[in-house]
Parts: structure tokens; C-alpha cells; sequence
């Protein structure tokens, strides 16, 4: 124990003499050490307040750039999505142009086969076609949704249905959608009994009126439209010597494109049409 401070004292006795013979200068070194210690400690917290700040900013800047980039994939995508729906739009007119031009291509073989004078069968084409175009013309006016049982009936009628002409007519049932290619189907069919009626039926005289009247039903098969075409107060009807392309159009509109059934019978009292179909959601088939 006595050995150690006798070292303790002989150490600060030599420091002390250091300090003693460096003066003024020791004291000045110890304060020029000092001051770069304060000046250290000041620029690494300025450092350190930098950094954080270059850091914030170059999270904003990344935060920015991952916000356009969110927003390129989203346009990305949107545009993939609507250049999808371009394509699947553009399937869809060819298949219903190919089908359009398939019952026009029928419509001009059968038409001419009828023995029937030039200007007749040019008439009888013609109208054919334009009440193809209308039904069409529904369906581009409700984006090809398909449309109503009774807008069909009421554009199919309208070549028919004059001023003089309303009170012939009377046409009943509920709201019901049929889709696109029942649209035309019904449309062609209503269309053939029209002319048929105008030519012979109860259309061909004042007297004469037509009643369509429908409803729906859930079958086994699902939900089915029925909707009847009658003839009143017209001439004496008498069944056909042949099947013409309107009775084999009728009954190929209805059951190869409808699906359904239809009976077609020429009664003495007028011409009674009755059909059945499955009813498809609007917008399909």
C-alpha cells in the first residue's frame, strides 16, 4: 500500500512539473483542444440534421415516383381492359353479321323461288330486308342488350300500323327482355304474319284486327314466353296450297333460333299464331 501512493505522488509530481515548465502554452493547447471538441460536436450534428433532411427528401422523391408508377399500371390496365372489350366487341359483330347475312342470303333464294312476278318478289325482298334493318336498328339503339317483347311488337308493326290503322291493333302483356337474337327472330316472325295478314288476313280489309297478347311462365325448363298472334273480323280464311318461305321462316326463326315450339293455324275465323320459347337474359344469345 505504502509503495503505490509513493508512485501516485511521484506521477502527479512529474505532471505537475509538465504543466509548470509548458505555462501559457499548455493552457493555450488545452483550449484550442476544446474548441475543435465543440467544433466537432457541432458539425456532426449538422451532419446528422442533413442527412436526415437529404434522407426525408429522398422519400418524398421516392414516394412520387412510386405514386406514377401506380398510376402507369392502372392506365396500363385500363387500356389492356378496353382493348379486350374492342376485341370481344369486334367478335361479336362479325358472328351477328355472318348470322345477318346467312338469313339474307335465305331470305334471296326463297324469295325468288315463290312464283311470283319480278316486281312482286323485289317488293316482298325488299320489305324482308327492311324489317331485318329495324330490328338491327332496335338493337344498335340498346348496345346489342336486346330490348322488350312489346317494343319488338310495336317496331315490327310499325310498317303496317298507320294513323288510320291504331285501333286494329291491340297488344297486351307484361314487361319481359328478350336478348338479342330472340329480338330478330321474333321480329322476322311478327313481321311474315303481318304481311300474310295485310295480303289475306284481317289487315287485307277496315274491319279487320289483329290482337298479340303474351306472358311468361316458370316450366321445368325455365322461364318461357308464349305469346299468341290472332286474326278477328277478316275475310274467310283458307288454309295455303303450299308451305311459303313465310310459314317455313316463322317456324325456322322460332325453333331453330328461339329454341321453341310455334303451331300456326289457319283458322276459318283468322290465322292463329302461338309460340313458346325459353327466355334469355337480355344481352345474351
Amino acid at each position: 500500500m505504502y509503495d503505490r501512493q509513493r508512485d501516485l505522488a511521484a506521477e502527479n509530481e512529474r505532471l505537475r512539473l509538465h504543466v509548470a515548465e509548458a505555462g501559457e502554452n499548455a493552457e493555450r493547447a488545452f483550449a484550442l483542444m476544446a474548441a475543435c471538441d465543440a467544433d466537432c460536436a457541432e458539425a456532426l450534428r449538422r451532419g446528422r440534421a442533413g442527412s436526415a433532411g437529404r434522407v426525408a427528401a429522398l422519400e418524398r422523391e421516392l414516394a412520387a415516383v412510386r405514386d406514377r408508377l401506380h398510376a402507369a399500371e392502372h392506365a396500363a390496365a385500363r387500356l389492356q381492359a378496353r382493348y379486350e372489350h374492342q376485341r370481344g366487341l369486334m367478335r361479336e359483330l362479325s358472328h351477328r353479321l355472318r348470322n345477318a347475312l346467312t338469313l339474307v342470303q335465305a331470305m334471296v333464294g326463297q324469295t325468288l323461288r315463290e312464283p311470283t312476278t319480278l316486281s312482286d318478289g323485289r317488293a316482298t325482298l325488299l320489305a324482308r330486308i327492311v324489317a331485318l334493318g329495324q330490328a338491327h336498328a332496335v338493337l344498335i339503339d340498346e348496345r346489342w342488350l336486346g330490348t322488350t317483347v312489346r317494343r319488338t311488337v310495336e317496331t315490327a308493326l310499325a310498317t303496317h300500323a298507320g294513323p288510320d290503322t291504331a285501333g286494329r291493333f291491340a297488344v297486351a302483356g307484361p314487361r319481359v327482355r328478350l336478348g338479342s337474337r330472340q329480338t330478330v327472330a321474333l321480329s322476322m316472325a311478327l313481321h311474315e304474319l303481318a304481311t300474310n295478314s295485310a295480303k289475306y288476313g284481317s289487315l287485307s280489309c277496315e274491319a279487320g284486327r289483329v290482337r298479340i297478347a303474351w306472358h311468361t311462365a316458370r316450366e321445368a325448363d325455365g322461364r318461357r314466353l308464349h305469346l299468341a298472334w290472332s286474326e278477328h273480323d277478316g275475310p274467310p280464311v283458307r288454309p295455303p296450297g303450299r308451305r311459303g318461305f313465310g310459314s317455313r321462316l316463322i317456324e325456322r326463326t322460332v325453333t331453330d333460333t328461339l329454341g321453341g315450339t310455334v303451331d300456326l293455324r289457319f283458322d276459318p275465323a283468322g290465322v292463329v299464331c302461338t309460340l313458346s320459347a325459353p327466355v334469355a337474359p337480355a344481352g345474351r344469345g
